[in-house]
């Protein structure tokens, strides 16, 4: 027995096959679909008492790399060799801060020949737990301060709790600084811009 397909359905399903065919050749996510790797940087305008365009809020403690060397926020922005003073709030626990980190170790040059100076925050751990985590990652070259008191997370809008015995954070946060001590971005989600976003903000 025939089967009689009229030419309007004959149309449609050859209008099918070339649809597949098209996806098949350029890939579904370059119709619409957006892919992992195309994530971008996502930047907040203020978080908490922190807000793009006012001053950002001071501190000084102590570099865990090296004994008894106090970092100073408001003088290494203000050293001759540094454009700009990012600064990276993380937990060794976390696991966007791990990759976040990895990003900019990756583009230390990068970020070295722009004149920026990165220091990372630690929030609430152990000296000799944050030590390990730097060795184990290749991050012993970051400028690294403990947030013992949660005092400095407070203060730039970055929030940590407690539930269920399980930490949860607004981690990792980035905040850019400018030479005149201002924030001149906070970037709330890493994506694949994240280290041209820090570079060309102002």
């Amino acid at each position: 027995m025939k089967v009689r397909v009229s030419h309007k359905t004959s149309s449609l399903i050859t209008a099918i096959i070339c649809f597949l065919v098209v996806l098949t050749v350029v890939g579904i996510s370059d119709i619409g679909f957006s892919k992992q790797g195309d994530k971008k940087t996502v930047l907040l305008k203020s978080l908490g008492p922190a807000r793009v365009g006012k001053a950002a809020p001071w501190f000084a403690a102590q570099d865990v790399n090296s004994i008894g060397k106090i970092i100073n926020l408001n003088k290494v922005i203000k050293q001759p060799d540094t454009n700009k003073t990012v600064l990276v709030f993380f937990a060794t626990w976390c696991k966007p801060c791990k990759e976040g980190l990895e990003i900019l170790r990756l583009n230390q040059q990068k970020l070295e020949k722009a004149k920026i100076k990165v220091i990372i925050i630690d929030y609430q751990e152990e000296s000799d737990q944050v030590q390990e985590f730097l060795k184990q990652n290749h991050l012993t070259a970051f400028t690294t301060i403990i947030d013992k008191f949660g005092q400095n997370s407070k203060s730039y809008g970055v929030a940590v709790t407690r539930k269920g015995g399980k930490m949860e954070a607004s981690l990792p946060k980035t905040f850019v600084i400018g030479t005149d001590g201002k924030l001149l971005a906070i970037i709330g989600e890493e994506g694949e811009d994240y280290v041209e976003r820090i570079i060309e903000a102002k």
